[in-house]
């Protein structure tokens, strides 16, 4: 096994990229939501895969006063929302895990926890979709950011940083676990998108216990 796991009494995994293997499926989605721009479609991609693990209200914001350079309310963030849940919900449930994932939970004694970007509702349709539901304590999902869901964690379970891990799968995550000051395992295929030293996995299956 590739990193002491049992130490840890509570463990939070981010969801898409981590448990999910959604990554290119969400990419594909957020850019449909702007083809009536073609001529800045290019960019908008560009900034959402450059800013993965943050909230999409976020990157609405950022692309209609930066980037299309139009006005942006809070009803328009809600419309592209909304339309952006329709489709992840019709589509989420049928893709992949991440390769060893269900294998590891089952093996786990810590608490289990799942920090989002994402809508919790969307995160409940799949996990019960696959039969995970029952894996987790709590799944925290947007409006609550990463940062405040780990440390409402560790108040609630009187842990301290060095008793929680986190697993993510972007730059963002990094950076939420270097706040909260927790131990963090990066999911990636692209270990050098990260610092230097950032432990990573490739899957799961690199840290299952066998026998």
């Amino acid at each position: 096994m590739k990193y002491d796991i049992k130490k840890y009494k509570a463990i939070v995994f981010d969801f898409d990229g981590v448990i999910l293997d959604s990554e290119q499926f969400k990419i594909a989605t957020f850019k449909s939501l702007f083809t009536e721009y073609p001529n800045h479609l290019e960019a908008i991609d560009s900034y959402n895969k450059q800013n993965r693990g943050i909230s999409r209200y976020e990157k609405f914001a950022h692309i209609f006063k930066n980037i299309l350079d139009v006005p942006y309310t809070e009803e328009t963030g809600k419309e592209l929302g909304k339309k952006y849940s329709n489709i992840l919900s019709q589509n989420l449930a049928a893709t992949p895990l991440i390769e060893g994932v269900n294998e590891f939970l089952i093996q786990q004694s810590a608490l289990l926890f799942i920090a989002s970007s994402s809508e919790v509702h969307e995160m409940e349709i799949v996990l019960q979709t696959k039969g995970m539901t029952a894996y987790f304590v709590k799944l925290y999902g947007h409006p609550i950011l990463k940062a405040e869901a780990i440390t409402k964690t560790m108040e609630e379970y009187h842990l301290e940083p060095s008793q929680l891990l986190f697993f993510g799968d972007a730059i963002a995550d990094w950076k939420v676990a270097h706040e909260t000051n927790v131990n963090f395992i990066a999911r990636t295929e692209n270990p050098e998108l990260f610092p230097t030293d950032t432990n990573n996995i490739s899957t799961f299956l690199e840290l299952l216990v066998q026998g």
